[in-house]
């Protein structure tokens, strides 16, 4: 059963598609200097700021590579290239949505611990019931490049 965290993440994620698919072409230029600059800045801030930060930075890039004069494409190949880009950054949206959550290292058994005990109860207790955020968030730790991106805080 999906929990709130899901449900959020899940939203947002096809909020992306559809505004890439609305968008278009613009859209899917857009998700590269976002990802880039996220990367870059997202050490900068706490980590519960990063999806904040992801969305901004998505919004952002859009409108901004809007004023570039880009050649029209036929609607269909607009909607579908858009709609590739809005996939891409819906991806990283609800995966940061999904890991933002504080961790804590519990020295007793060598282990991370997400989410941190020192949530909120009603925070948490979605949080541990999402069928994703627990495997998403090992999986991110555990892979360095991901790691780099999206736990910046996590040592």
């Amino acid at each position: 059963m999906l929990s709130w965290l899901d449900l959020i993440a899940l939203l947002v994620f096809a909020a992306a598609i559809a505004l890439g698919v609305r968008q278009g072409v613009p859209f899917a230029l857009a998700v590269i200097p976002a990802l880039l600059l996220f990367v870059l800045l997202a050490g900068l801030f706490p980590p519960i700021v990063l999806p904040i930060l992801a969305l901004a930075l998505g919004i952002g890039m859009a409108s901004l590579i809007h004023y570039l004069p880009l050649p029209r494409l036929t609607p269909l190949l607009e909607s579908v290239l858009g709609g590739v880009g809005g996939f891409f950054w819906g991806l990283a949206l609800a995966l940061t949505i999904w890991v933002s959550f504080p961790s804590e290292y519990v020295a007793s058994s060598g282990v991370l611990r997400y989410p941190s005990e020192q949530l909120q109860v009603t925070i948490r207790d979605g949080i541990i019931s999402s069928p994703f955020a627990r495997p998403l968030f090992d999986w991110i730790s555990g892979t360095p490049l991901l790691k780099s991106a999206f736990l910046p805080h996590q040592q």
